[in-house]
């Protein structure tokens, strides 16, 4: 798996490299910038779609939450539960899929926030996704909210890309994550 993840990597970085290599030099800038990820260039019309996907995907999500706890008990005990555990784990990933990729496709990169928050809001509110989803979204909005006023003040006259300053915040994070993870193992 692992080496087709590296695979897959390789294969999309030539098709970006391509991208920039035939791109004009106007459409080049603002894939660059895309690529750090900002909130800088949204608008009204971006919000407007990312509530309207938020919005579809949201009920089905809070109606899967019972089956998704139950997946925390692991595969065999969820099933004992009568969870369809691939059917959860499937539409699951389609909802996370959707929303990711309209947030990336309106705003760019903006790494760590989706890895962080949730797991910020596991040590606040627990395993319980009917509140833990919630709970997620307004984690990772505050996060975001954080990053964004971490980016228009580090360097003053000048705003950061929040992608970038979510990179050097997020990351030391998520080592101490997986560190923690490593050491209650």
């Amino acid at each position: 798996m692992i080496l087709f993840g590296v695979g897959l990597l390789f294969a999309f970085n030539a098709g970006v490299a391509l991208i920039q290599f035939l791109a004009t030099a106007d459409a080049l800038q603002q894939f660059v910038f895309w690529g750090m990820g900002s909130l800088a260039r949204t608008t009204w019309g971006t919000v407007g779609a990312l509530a309207a996907v938020v919005a579809v995907v949201l009920p089905f999500s809070l109606r899967a939450s019972w089956r998704m706890t139950a997946l925390r008990f692991g595969d065999d005990r969820a099933m004992s539960f009568g969870v369809d555990v691939g059917r959860v784990r499937f539409y699951s990933l389609l909802r996370i899929s959707l929303l990711a990729a309209t947030a990336v496709a309106f705003c760019g990169t903006i790494g760590f926030i989706g890895l962080v928050g949730p797991h910020i809001a596991r040590l606040i509110i627990g395993e319980d996704h009917r509140f833990f989803l919630p709970a997620s979204a307004m984690t990772g909005a505050l996060v975001m909210s954080l990053a964004s006023v971490a980016a228009k003040t580090i360097l003053p006259g000048a705003i950061i890309p929040i992608g970038i300053v979510t990179a050097f915040i997020g990351l030391p994070v998520f080592f101490l994550l997986v560190m923690r993870r490593k050491a209650v193992r």
